[in-house]
């Protein structure tokens, strides 16, 4: 088999409380300082919030002298923050040597510019708000002022994983030589609607939190941006040299619920067996994991690491130092373990006290000693059920074993499905007889089907559109067909423009001061991604799952980002749907079962 190219760090670059140069952060880090302190700010009527929060001023300043033609635009907090990132990444020597018209911007985030929700609630005009809140307009106003716009930018939005599918997607892009670079930078800034979606949850700590300890009670939020270029290497440009290789790269999901993790770690021990697949074999340096320090997540993440025969691997979480930075914390977590591995340590676990796990862990409130240059691997998991994990090497025989093929099979289409709002439903090319448009016309195709789903009633738009989707392209092959089987061979990609913008803006009605009632429900469907967990579920598909927001429709670039689901060898079928949902009443899918071809 022919193997495609190395895929190498060569450029990094972060923003956060503590700092902004690698080496100094993870000193300080080591030294016992925290960035989580209680806020104040307009969080809402509950008091103050124990987070990392990013200095404003500093961010406008830093910004103003890394891209001093853009320092008077309308630049938003989250913007700046991305582009001072992702500055400090492309400055260093070296970080980006091929040309910029093969070079992809990849923007890893959950929420992005959700802080302009109240401006646009208000009636605000500040930044054109309703413009900008599309995650795709922001990954193209990052992309045209770094003049990385030659190529259209990708976000991935996958909860609290998207910057560790980032670099999945990243390394596939690369080996297949769709570019010859990319530049991820993650980010998200915490706003009202964020802090007062966690307090809906009951899921936010009053002190700062705990990761794996017996006393935790929730996790904190957190602010920073962080950016790694990732270019092509071949075995001969790294005679003089031993950067960071990414090795390998494994996305599963739990299809348990979209909230909640499996007990048995389902996803992560699968995401860690792919990249891991013979266990602990003396060449690990630590695992980077997530750690939130919520009761659920941590349990799961010792099951997952015990069943995957980690459990004597060092370990660590940075969610005591940072908070969780959601869309950038795949990208900064990896890039502080890479640097301290590079000093033969594991960095310390603040607020790990006594264990409180199902299994025991290698964690330490202290920093331990590990292998030097041994291989990093970064684990997350995220609502939606999605699971991610990449192993880092400084090894070039392993890397070159567990690179991506250079050619992916093809796909081949066996049914289609169009719905649209206003012009009814085909499959295959054939009309679907329906009475209904708009939303009604969706619970009309339900109870035509006679589909005995319940929860569909409390799925927001778009994750009834995904649904319903799913169930014509699936033809009745429900989860009560498959017997309760996992689906392993068949993956889903989900491709948006708008995403969640129609639950957002319900959720932000919700935490208006004058109409104060933060709704859970509301509120866990304000991730697109979520409707690749309800089809997950539904069908009981534990294969990867992908969420993808795009400027706009383009059939080709979505074919491409569907094939990347095939470098999973047991990936036989894979599911792809254009979902756009912007409201109630205004809708189109565009899905296509595929199955796997020939290369």
């Amino acid at each position: 088999m022919e193997h495609s190219r190395l895929i190498a760090l060569t450029g990094s670059g972060i923003v956060t409380p503590l700092g902004n140069d690698i080496g100094h952060v993870y000193d300080a880090l080591c030294a016992g300082q925290t960035a989580l302190a209680p806020h104040a700010g307009p969080y809402g009527p509950d008091g103050p919030v124990v987070m990392s929060r990013l200095s404003r001023p500093a961010i406008d300043a830093a910004f103003a002298t890394a891209w001093p033609e853009a320092a008077h635009s309308d630049s938003t907090f989250f913007e700046k923050m991305a582009l001072v990132a992702l500055s400090n990444a492309l400055r260093q020597p070296g970080a980006l040597t091929v040309p910029r018209e093969r070079t992809l911007l990849i923007l890893s985030s959950t929420k992005g510019n959700t802080a302009l929700l109240q401006d646009e609630e208000e009636g605000n005009e500040r930044c054109a708000a309703a413009a900008r809140l599309p995650l795709p307009a922001t990954a193209q106003r990052i992309a045209r002022i770094a003049g990385l716009d030659a190529m259209t930018p990708v976000v991935v939005s996958d909860a609290c994983i998207s910057g560790v599918a980032a670099q999945v997607l990243a390394q596939r892009l690369i080996a297949t030589d769709i570019c010859d670079a990319t530049v991820i930078v993650g980010a998200d800034e915490q706003s009202a609607f964020i802090i007062n979606g966690f307090r809906a949850f009951k899921a936010l700590d009053d002190a700062p939190c705990r990761p794996f300890s017996a006393d935790r009670c929730g996790l904190n939020p957190g602010e920073a941006a962080a950016a790694m270029v990732l270019q092509a290497v071949s075995p001969d440009d790294l005679t003089h040299s031993r950067p960071w290789l990414l090795a390998t790269g494994a996305l599963t999901n739990d299809a348990n619920h979209i909230s909640g993790p499996s007990r048995t770690g389902e996803g992560s021990f699968r995401a860690l067996g792919a990249v891991c697949p013979g266990g602990d074999d003396g060449t690990l340096a630590m695992l980077s994991l997530h750690g939130t320090a919520t009761l659920y997540n941590d349990d799961m993440e010792a099951v997952a690491v015990h069943r995957a025969g980690l459990q004597e691997v060092p370990a660590c979480s940075l969610k005591g130092t940072f908070g969780h930075t959601m869309g950038a914390a795949g990208v900064l977590e990896t890039l502080l373990a890479l640097h301290a591995a590079e000093k033969g340590e594991v960095p310390p676990t603040h607020g790990f006290a006594t264990p409180g796990t199902p299994q025991t862990l290698r964690v330490a409130a202290e920093r331990q000693h590990t292998l030097r240059d041994g291989d990093v691997i970064k684990l997350m998991s995220g609502f939606g059920g999605c699971n991610g994990a990449v192993r880092w090497t400084r090894r070039i025989p392993a890397a070159m074993l567990a690179a991506v093929p250079r050619t992916l099979p093809t796909l081949v289409a066996e049914r289609q499905v169009e719905i649209d709002s206003a012009k009814g439903v085909r499959v295959n090319g054939h009309h679907m007889t329906l009475v209904e448009r708009g939303r009604d016309m969706l619970t009309e195709i339900y109870r035509q089907r006679q589909t005995a789903y319940p929860k569909f009633y409390k799925m927001d738009i778009l994750c009834r559109l995904g649904f319903i989707a799913a169930e014509l392209l699936m033809d009745g092959k429900s989860a009560d067909d498959a017997a309760g089987t996992l689906r392993t061979e068949c993956a889903i990609v989900v491709g948006s423009h708008s995403g969640s913008i129609a639950s957002d803006r319900q959720f932000q009605r919700t935490i208006a001061p004058d109409s104060f009632f933060p709704s859970p429900a509301v509120f866990v469907y304000t991730l697109p991604n979520i409707v690749t967990g309800e089809i997950a579920i539904r069908h009981h598909i534990v294969a990867e799952t992908a969420c993808y927001l795009l400027p706009q429709r383009d059939d080709a670039l979505m074919l491409r980002l569907a094939r990347t689901a095939c470098a999973e060898r047991a990936v036989r079928h894979v599911m792809a749907l254009w979902l756009e949902a912007p409201d109630d009443a205004h809708f189109h899918a565009s899905a296509t079962l595929y199955h796997v071809g020939t290369h």
